[in-house]
């Protein structure tokens, strides 16, 4: 489960437990700033609910354009609370991520992967659109209020977002596992 994971990582698992899932993107957009206003949005968060951050990388790379613990780790870098979280550092069978994240109460979802898991186990999600496919996704289930748009990125809206899927929790849950 997610809280043994950051047990193990030496790390409290206090709730809620929030699953973020980032990939590096830098077309039409400066990284720099949108991975700022990401780590704004999961700073603030923490503060305010007490939760703890796991980063789950999906890809793996030595090319920087693929390496999802490198974006993981720029975030990461940028936050005033980064004790209260942990990026996982070995690779995760498909099976072992989504097991994961649907121990978590929260994910955060720019790989449009972790989007369709957090879907398939009915987990609150918000996404970062990075592609029209991550758009699609959130646009078939009616969950485009939890869908921040990458090029537009905004920390305080995507807190806001984060913030409205965590109090949404139960009633999310169930519209989920019938979509």
């Amino acid at each position: 489960s997610a809280a043994a994971r950051l047990r193990e990582a030496g790390v409290e698992a206090r709730f809620p437990l929030v699953a973020v899932a980032l990939r590096p993107w830098t077309v039409g957009t400066d990284p720099n700033v949108w991975e700022g206003e990401v780590a704004g949005a999961l700073d603030r968060l923490v503060e305010k609910t007490g939760g703890t951050l796991l980063f789950v990388p999906f890809q793996r790379s030595g090319r920087a354009d693929e390496d999802d613990a490198g974006v993981a780790a720029s975030v990461r870098e940028r936050l005033s609370h980064s004790t209260r979280s942990v990026i996982l550092r070995d690779p995760l069978t498909p099976a072992e991520s989504r097991g994961l994240m649907a121990s978590c109460d929260l994910v955060l979802a720019m790989r449009l992967h972790a989007a369709v898991f957090a879907v398939a186990d009915a987990v609150p999600l918000v996404g970062i659109a990075y592609d029209p496919k991550v758009r699609a996704l959130f646009e078939r289930l009616d969950l485009l209020p939890l869908l921040e748009p990458l090029e537009s990125l905004s920390g305080w809206s995507l807190q806001a977002r984060m913030e409205s899927a965590l109090e949404a929790g139960e009633s999310l849950r169930r519209r989920l596992s019938v979509s």
